[in-house]
């Protein structure tokens, strides 16, 4: 009886809990959605990368995404390991429709489609989260300016990534920082804007 509880225990374990989202120009495909953090006006910030594949999955394109998804719209930023090419979408949500603007490599495309949703793995949680509630950040006070002619210094820790729970700055929410790698776009939608 006790290795039936343990194999139980092992196996409950490694159950993933899985979400849908709309993420704007992909195919159905194993993706595993890691929540960064939700902004003041419900805006899920989510770092998305392939999940395992199963037979018959097409492999994904090595890159870094980022999606923030709310209720009436979504954001998502596209960047190839080598930098080939950005591209960087957002859509307004309406029903089952989305009117997405993108922009490729500084060429812009509009596009309606139908807003689909993909089943995900739900990863993990890198940031508290509050949707209902507002959340603010405070940043240390600024220096002195310094009539030195030494140049400045900076913090090693310092960092110019948004944070993804700041609602003190305006759009906050439409800042979106290429997070992590491993993402699969359709072959048609690369296509579509690489013919730009």
């Amino acid at each position: 009886m006790r290795s039936l509880s343990l194999t139980f225990a092992v196996f409950a374990g490694s159950v993933l809990a899985q979400t849908s989202l709309y993420i704007p120009g992909l195919d159905n495909q194993p993706i595993i959605a890691d929540i960064i953090g939700v902004d003041g006006q419900g805006r899920t910030t989510w770092a998305l990368h392939q999940g395992p594949l199963t037979d018959g999955a097409d492999g994904g394109l090595p890159g870094t995404a980022t999606l923030v998804e709310g209720a009436n719209d979504a954001a998502f930023t596209y960047v190839p390991p080598g930098g080939e090419f950005t591209m960087g979408t957002e859509c307004s949500l309406s029903g089952d429709l989305a009117i997405c603007s993108a922009t490729v490599s500084g060429q812009v495309v509009t596009e309606t489609e139908t807003a689909s949703r993909i089943l995900v793995q739900a990863g993990t949680t890198a940031a508290p989260s509050s949707p209902t509630g507002q959340t603010s950040t405070t940043s240390p006070p600024s220096p002195p300016p310094s009539n030195s002619n030494n140049p400045a210094q900076t913090s090693k820790n310092t960092s110019s990534a948004p944070n993804p729970t700041n609602t003190n700055t305006p759009n906050s929410g439409n800042t979106l920082v290429p997070l992590l790698t491993g993402l699969f776009i359709s072959a048609a939608t690369v296509t579509m804007f690489l013919q730009i």
